[in-house]
């Protein structure tokens, strides 16, 4: 790109602007340089103006380019001479913004004209830096590893290759059975480190790396702030520079436009620079200690750092929410407090979480007492009475069948709620409660209510009704959770898709959409997509110490590998994971997860009786919680391993669940000892809706019960319903790895591991090396190889060389 502009355009007439606070505030602050240059009278008019410059810009016919920066952040006067020169042809005028709306009235009607050619462009999406990455690094790595290094290198190319080769090399990035995973987030202060901090660093003024250093340990602060402590000039200097940005969507909030320098500022700062950069934060901020906490722990929360977030929030606690500190910045105070119960609750730590939650609403409540103003508080006291209502429902999950648990599951009203956007996060909430208990019916029609407001308002990552980006994801989040608990297969792994693609920048919760597109791929019987997701998700969870969502995968993993004929890793990987579900004592679409899988693997290896003892347990232990459609859901499994329901069960259960999932259950129930027809008209059905695992041969006693004529039916309404275009496994992402690696031709005859088992084995490398590679047995390897050879038509390694030479040729690519 650089050689061609060197080609096309004379260095001399590239002329760089950048808007800023402080030049917007000049009359034609932007073009002040170059009106310098001018010899005009001390008032010129307008047409002296235009035309000195268009002589300046313009020398012996040829127009400079003028590349504007920062359009927003210019006055309205330079706006509309740029725009005049621009339509003169005396400038090429390029203007890069973030919106269209950024820039001023004239140039925006150039725009509007057709004068000025609008081109997009978009940063990569985590699926393309998860294959960018794949392909520099030789091998898959996990969802979270690539969504962690593009979010903290801001999606730059070169700066994510640089971290990455650091934490190779310091073995915080490695190989674990052929996937690379993080293990540890500490930069360190290593020569690589340091040399890539000073590079980042360099040409800073005193008063820039000081503003910077506060708003590293600091976080984001409002535009207005940062003028009222007297900080403008140093953040207009950074500002261009590309050091800091100020995001319009969040009330003009400034912020480290890289979170990698904001996380290296953090690690290398001496006492002296902490103690001035403090003065500045005393200065930004009205609560400095809460803002400090709350910058570090969501820097930490967005990487994974569980246990050093638990130390910060742990001492906050100790003083933070005491009553007479809730008047000064109470929604920070809410949102360490959200952080600090997210922990706790994905370890499990629910007792700590509940007495967290009432030692709040305490202090808070009586911060209200005292108030003379209380709308901000009142607020807070809603934004804590969702954060109760998400520890009430751990503690029912934790809790199911003892007298302790209760839950609410009543629609959210629109009365009450001081803003829109809380009123959607309750509904969101209850719409998960709903779904897990009984009300399928009404937690499908929240959800299509709150996806429909949030389309018709294209809300998009702007702030609505109280909401910023963190509380759209949450609503999405669980909005895939119903749907998941609902049945609603097919709808929920699009949605976990679009987040697993990285429509939220967050690395935990691409993780965790990449695992759950995982389960789904598994619960509609594609074994070998749902392995390839998960096996990394697994590995990367096991480092992390994940629980619930770790048990789940476990038992996915394990089942994939037996139905794939990897009978001895799966039989390794069952141990561990039965010890795992013996000391869970959720019930949770998870926990549910775990049961049912663990179940048809203890079932594959001729143990259908004490698999379907630890379904029936595990619909008892659903029954006493309250948790009808968990319940439904394991009986229903149980009927597939083979059990006789001679209670009719499901049916009663079903009959009682609301929505389209039930009715099939229950017609199941009623259907599964009749006639083969009928039984096949009921999976039929169940397959259509997505419910493909209950119409799969392996392992199904329900299938076995049919004619011959009605398998070969099922089966090939099962190979169809599992070929939709957006199931395809990252295909935007396998196509543009192919794309960027030079796939050969004959790789699209071949599956994914295959391809890869292939392209090794031209490389030279050995069965056992493979194996080592991919993390298999050198069994599975020589199966693999077996099915290349047989799918190309030649007969050894030296035959698939010569191919891949001749094709690679014929591309050109040789």
């Amino acid at each position: 790109m650089e050689a061609a502009h060197s080609q096309l355009i004379d260095p001399q007439k590239l002329i760089r602007l950048n808007g800023s606070s402080f030049g917007q505030k000049m009359p034609m602050g932007v073009l002040a340089f170059l009106l310098a240059q001018l010899e005009t009278a001390e008032q010129p008019s307008r047409h002296e103006l235009v035309h000195g410059l268009a002589r300046e810009l313009c020398p012996d016919g040829k127009p400079s380019v003028v590349l504007l920066g920062k359009p927003e952040l210019i006055d309205e006067e330079s706006g509309s001479l740029l725009a005049q020169l621009a339509a003169m042809h005396k400038i090429k005028l390029i203007v890069i913004c973030d919106e269209i709306h950024d820039l001023p009235q004239d140039l925006l009607s150039l725009f509007r004209t057709g004068q000025m050619e609008h081109v997009s462009i978009s940063r990569m999406s985590t699926l393309e830096t998860r294959a960018f990455l794949e392909s520099e690094l030789q091998g898959p790595i996990s969802a979270f590893a690539a969504s962690t290094l593009q979010y903290l290198a801001d999606s730059n190319r070169g700066l994510i290759l640089k971290l990455a080769r650091i934490w190779i090399a310091n073995g915080q990035l490695s190989q674990e059975s052929g996937t690379w995973i993080l293990r540890d987030l500490d930069l360190g202060n290593g020569p690589a480190v340091q040399t890539m901090f000073n590079s980042m660093t360099s040409g800073l003024e005193g008063s820039e790396r000081i503003l910077l250093y506060a708003l590293a340990m600091g976080g984001a602060v409002s535009r207005d702030m940062v003028h009222r402590a007297e900080q403008t000039k140093a953040m207009d200097q950074l500002i261009a520079k590309d050091h800091v940005k100020v995001v319009p969507q969040a009330d003009h909030r400034v912020m480290i436009a890289v979170p990698l320098l904001r996380l290296m500022l953090r690690q290398n700062i001496d006492p002296e620079m902490e103690r001035r950069s403090n003065e500045v934060v005393a200065h930004l901020h009205k609560d400095p200690e809460t803002a400090v906490a709350l910058s570090a722990m969501s820097l930490l929360s967005d990487l994974g750092q569980n246990s050093t977030l638990l130390d910060i929030a742990e001492e906050y606690s100790r003083s933070g929410y005491a009553s007479g500190k809730w008047v000064v910045a109470p929604f920070a105070r809410i949102r360490i407090l959200k952080l600090h119960i997210g922990v706790l609750l994905q370890q499990g730590d629910v007792p700590v979480a509940v007495s967290l939650i009432r030692l709040a609403h305490e202090n808070l409540l009586a911060a209200i007492n005292d108030a003379w103003s209380q709308d901000r508080l009142l607020r807070a006291q809603q934004e804590l009475d969702l954060l109760t209502q998400l520890v009430d429902s751990a503690q029912a999950e934790v809790n199911a069948g003892s007298e302790d648990c209760h839950i609410d599951d009543t629609p959210a009203q629109l009365e009450g709620w001081m803003t829109r956007g809380l009123h959607l996060r309750a509904m969101a909430l209850q719409s998960t409660n709903c779904a897990a208990r009984a009300r399928q019916t009404d937690a499908q029609t929240v959800v299509d209510h709150i996806g429909n407001e949030l389309r018709n308002r294209r809300l998009g990552m702007a702030s609505y009704g109280g909401m910023c980006a963190e509380d759209l994801a949450e609503i999405e989040e669980q909005l895939l959770m119903t749907e998941m608990l609902c049945g609603k297969y097919s709808e929920a792994l699009v949605r976990a898709t679009e987040l697993a693609a990285g429509k939220f920048a967050y690395p935990q919760l691409i993780a965790r959409a990449e695992s759950a597109r995982g389960i789904l791929f598994a619960l509609q019987s594609d074994h070998e997509r749902a392995l390839k997701i998960l096996e990394p998700c697994l590995s990367q969870a096991r480092q992390q110490e994940e629980t619930a969502g770790k048990i789940a995968m476990e038992a996915v993993v394990s089942h994939s590998l037996m139905v794939l004929g990897r009978r001895s890793e799966a039989a390794e990987l069952l141990g561990q994971e039965q010890d795992d579900i013996s000391t869970s004592s959720q019930v949770n679409f998870h926990s549910w997860v775990a049961e049912v899988f663990s179940a048809m693997s203890l079932a594959l290896i001729g143990s259908p009786e004490q698999a379907i003892a630890k379904l029936m347990s595990f619909a008892d232990k659903s029954r006493a919680g309250g948790y009808l459609t968990l319940e439904m859901g394991a009986l229903a499994c149980a009927l597939r391993l083979g059990y006789a329901d001679p209670d009719s069960r499901l049916g009663a259960v079903a009959a009682n669940c609301q929505g389209a999932t039930a009715e099939m259950y229950a017609e199941l129930s009623e259907k599964h000892h009749g006639e083969s027809a009928d039984l096949f008209a009921v999976l039929r059905n169940l397959v259509a809706s997505g419910h493909i695992l209950m119409g799969a041969v392996s392992g199904n006693a329900l299938v076995s019960s049919l004619t011959t004529k009605d398998q070969r039916k099922l089966a090939k309404l099962v190979g169809t319903v599992k070929r939709p275009a957006y199931l395809a496994d990252n295909s935007r992402s396998d196509a543009l790895a192919s794309g960027k690696t030079g796939a050969p031709t004959w790789a699209g005859d071949l599956t994914k591991r295959e391809s890869q088992i292939a392209l090794l084995a031209i490389s030279g490398k050995t069965n056992l090396e493979i194996a080592r590679i991919n993390g298999v047995s050198i069994r599975t390897v020589e199966g693999h190889l077996y099915q290349v050879y047989s799918k190309l038509q030649v007969r050894n390694r030296q035959e698939l060389t010569a191919l891949d030479r001749a094709s690679r040729r014929a591309a050109g690519q040789l």
